[in-house]
């Protein structure tokens, strides 16, 4: 039994140590680890489209997926578009991906802006302006921003338009 709960609480600790090293609001690292692939990015619902919508948040009017904040990271390019969150970074920065079902915006989202790219391991992941997109973790409510300014201030809100909203 003993053995049971110390490695549950090492497996916790690790998860604790694998999101600080992935760029966590806390963290002063690169926002993303080098190490191996050990978290495959989560995989899209089957024939479910994403759904963006554009929500309120201390910082302003944010692109929303499920009334949860998504981000934009600045190691990643939009010309060419291309994610660089790989490997452990997936744990705390889940990516937009899509089945290939097409993208649903509202209105103040001009749909020409959103497009995809292919990762690495095959998966499609969401873009607007060229900016892959992601979640955060350890956002939890609509509205909550938690992971803006992370890995020293290289996750950024992501605004209507592409750009980021950022804490002034």
């Amino acid at each position: 039994m003993n053995i049971r709960l110390t490695a549950l609480a090492g497996l916790g600790a690790g998860l604790i140590l694998a999101l600080a090293g992935c760029g966590g609001p806390t963290n002063d690292g690169p926002g993303y680890t080098t190490a191996p692939p050990t978290t495959a990015a989560p995989k899209p619902a089957a024939g479910k489209p994403i759904s963006l919508a554009v929500a309120t948040t201390s910082l302003g009017q944010a692109i929303a997926l499920n009334g949860l904040t998504v981000y934009r990271f600045d190691n990643d390019s939009n010309q060419p578009p291309k994610s660089t969150c790989d490997g452990q970074c997936l744990a705390a920065w889940p990516p937009l991906l899509t089945d290939g079902t097409a993208t649903v915006v509202s209105a103040e989202i001009d749909s020409a802006k959103v497009g995809t790219i292919t990762r690495a391991d095959g998966s499609v992941q969401v873009t607007l302006n060229g900016w892959p997109l992601y979640l955060f973790a350890q956002d939890k409510a609509p509205g909550d921003i938690k992971g803006e300014g992370a890995a020293n201030g290289k996750w950024h809100v992501i605004a209507p338009d592409g750009k980021p909203l950022k804490k002034s």
